[in-house]
């Protein structure tokens, strides 16, 4: 490695480079760091990299800080797989440390042949974090990850062959030496480029490779090239690219793999991380130089042939996120298919015989998108969704116009896509800040719901509710209370049907049953803030119920949680202490279940911690109630290191907190707990005089 670097510096001042450059290229050599093979020592360097404290993790995981701390500090070994991943994920760790975190303490490495770890990996990669994880495991129906005895374990669907051990501490060590990423055309379209990146990697003995990513519109490849046959490589296509030669390469891969899962048990894979990390850098910097942006409109029509009738549509979208993208919809009587590409298909497939070397000599354009029905659309990207849908309706309005039963679609499905269309439109106008927009698109969608419902006797109940939902929340940000109210009032009129459709299919009624738990809070929220706590207390337990209902909570395990918390306080007003302990724990157990503690909103998980404390400090169960305020006073105490209150809120709250456990310890001998409480609080200034 120091040979390299002189070698580079000695290059850098032939080369006239300013001394700034030669100072940022030595101080970068020297802070390159591998990655350690202890466990203790690794994980403490990724503690400090992603500045996490350990009471962070263990709020997020769910593990007993105690536990933790010994896992962490090495005073335990633990054999749990999921224990490690929980940890890692909570960190913020990429897939390169989380693999080497499960090596170095002698686990198999998460394998993209198993789908849970397939699941897990993908997450890691998105930084989903530990809840929004456990939502995708679920999702697919496996376990979440397992943090403590009592939660369900997971047997890997992929059994691990003789040839595959673990290889814990046995991992070549690497180091970066230098890397370079390139972009060239090479295509018709101006957003049409090859990528090809290449980092150089070295070994203890300064052997160095070449470690390299390739990308084209058609093919990815990763490759691990040692200096002998990179030099020999060099040699042979300076010598041979102006020449049109049949002679092989005169050298050799070490490694190839066509796409990066097939790299996970490489020697090389974090540096092919790297690689499509600073590959994406370089696609975005190459689009956002390219200046042909314009929006090409779209074009429908139909064709006939041996096949029948085909209708299609096609645009061009050249705005961002995604630029420079073909959108086509191509229909027959049978069958729809959805694509969004790299060159028009309507093009290809008109001009490509007259045009193969523009187009190429190939049996089908190359989609980078592609759905053949309406259910695999749906896992098409948001975006790229709503515009090829409302490409179709766009195409089913001109052609019905225009042809009438050509179209081959009924009118009733006409129907249904313009609503479907007109609500994505919708809900793109309102996130983008268009709330006027939004409204009136919400309001014509209200009346086509009505209008549908009329003609062809369907009930429009779901959509109705959602709807008027939406309205009613666009009206509250055009600070319209009037309307907002009037809304709100006509999705409680609608709450028999509720019940009944909902008692036929609760899949279809999801969305109304949510927007209905919505209206319902807002009137608790109301009649509190009127003093009307008996009305309150029944639609907090209409809200509760309904929620209850649904093993997932009809995806509202949060606003459950605020509901129990709510409603378990009015019953200590009414002196049902005992019945509302029971809507604690409750609450209790959703925070355990759905990880809480981990969302944005963590001021009132922890004035739940504090109420919870003292409820129990009242029913004489101490232990339990100084564990509560220690869950308080650590959540609140890591929101003022975050700076994340900015009010002093936090600050009078660890005040009433820490008084509250401090009586308590007081209360029950604790002597040495609260020396420690005192010298803990010091640094934010609160004694206990």
């Amino acid at each position: 490695m120091k040979s390299y670097l002189n070698e580079q510096v000695i290059r850098m001042l032939k080369n006239g480079a300013d001394p700034t450059t030669i100072q940022e290229t030595i101080a970068e050599a020297g802070s390159v760091k591998e990655y350690s093979f202890v466990f203790v020592d690794f994980m403490q360097d990724m503690l400090d990299k992603y500045k996490v404290k350990r009471t962070d993790i263990a709020r997020a995981t769910g593990l007993s800080q105690d536990y933790l701390y010994k896992v962490l500090n090495g005073q335990k070994k633990t054999a749990e797989k999921d224990y490690v991943l929980a940890i890692c994920i909570a960190i913020g760790m990429n897939i390169p440390e989380t693999q080497h975190a499960l090596e170095i303490c002698g686990m198999h490495i998460l394998n993209s042949r198993d789908l849970r770890e397939h699941i897990l990996l993908t997450s890691i990669s998105e930084k989903r974090g530990i809840y929004r994880t456990n939502e995708w495991l679920e999702s697919a129906g496996f376990p979440m990850l397992r943090v403590s005895r009592d939660m369900p374990q997971y047997a890997p669907n992929y059994t691990y062959q003789e040839e595959e051990p673990v290889t814990a501490n046995t991992r070549k060590r690497y180091q970066e030496v230098s890397r370079e990423v390139f972009a060239e055309p090479c295509g018709n379209a101006p957003f049409d480029y090859t990528y090809w990146a290449n980092i150089v990697v070295s070994d203890e003995a300064d052997n160095r490779y070449h470690v390299q990513g390739y990308y084209a519109p058609d093919f990815t490849a990763y490759s691990v090239i040692d200096e002998e046959n990179y030099r020999k490589h060099k040699e042979w296509y300076k010598k041979h690219k102006e020449a049109d030669t049949e002679e092989e390469y005169p050298w050799k891969t070490l490694e190839t793999f066509a796409t990066l899962e097939e790299a996970y048990d490489s020697d090389f894979f974090r540096f092919y991380m790297e690689i499509d990390r600073i590959t994406d850098q370089k696609v975005e910097e190459t689009l956002n130089k390219i200046l042909d942006t314009a929006n090409y409109g779209t074009r429908c029509n139909l064709k006939f042939g041996n096949k029948g009738t085909v209708r299609y549509a096609e645009t061009y979208d050249a705005q961002d996120p995604a630029k420079h993208q073909y959108f086509q919809v191509v229909e027959t009587d049978d069958s729809v298919t959805y694509s969004a590409s790299h060159e028009s298909v309507f093009m290809w497939i008109e001009l490509g015989s007259l045009y193969p070397s523009i187009f190429g000599e190939r049996e089908e354009p190359q989609y980078f998108m592609k759905a053949e029905n309406d259910e695999e659309l749906m896992e098409i990207p948001t975006r790229e969704r709503f515009i090829l849908q409302s490409l179709r309706t766009q195409m089913h309005a001109e052609l019905t116009y225009l042809t009438g039963d050509l179209s081959g679609v009924s009118e009733e499905e006409l129907d249904n896509e313009i609503m479907n269309s007109t609500a994505q439109h919708a809900s793109w106008l309102y996130m983008s800040g268009d709330k006027q927009g939004a409204l009136q698109e919400n309001l014509e969608l209200l009346q086509m719901a009505d209008a549908h419902e009329e003609k062809f006797g369907t009930d429009e109940t779901p959509t109705r509710i959602v709807t008027m939902n939406k309205i009613a929340i666009c009206y509250e940000n055009l600070d319209d209370e009037e309307n907002y109210w009037r809304y709100r009032e006509m999705i409680m009129a609608g709450k028999e049907k509720i019940y009944a459709l909902l008692q036929k299919d609760k899949q279809q009624m999801k969305g109304a049953v949510s927007c209905y738990v919505d209206t319902l809070v807002d009137y608790g929220s109301r009649l509190f803030a009127e003093g009307r706590p008996d009305e309150e207390k029944a639609y907090r337990k209409e809200a509760i119920d309904l929620l209850e209902s649904d093993e997932n909570c009809f995806g509202k395990p949060y606003v459950l949680f605020q509901l129990y918390t709510r409603y378990s306080y009015i019953l200590d007003e009414e002196n049902n202490s005992e019945e509302g302990l029971e809507y604690y724990e409750k609450a209790e157990q959703l925070i355990r279940k759905y990880h809480l503690e981990s969302s944005e909103d963590t001021k009132n998980i922890m004035i739940f911690y504090n109420n919870y404390a003292w409820v129990l400090w009242n029913r004489f169960e101490n232990e339990e109630a100084i564990i509560y305020y220690g869950k308080a006073i650590d959540m609140v105490e890591n929101l003022i290191e975050r700076n994340a209150d900015t009010t002093g809120d936090a600050a009078a709250a660890l005040r009433r907190y820490a008084d509250g456990l401090y009586k308590l310890y007081e209360q029950t001998g604790k002597q040495k707990e609260m020396e420690r409480l005192e010298k803990r609080l010091a640094k934010y200034n609160i004694s206990f005089e």
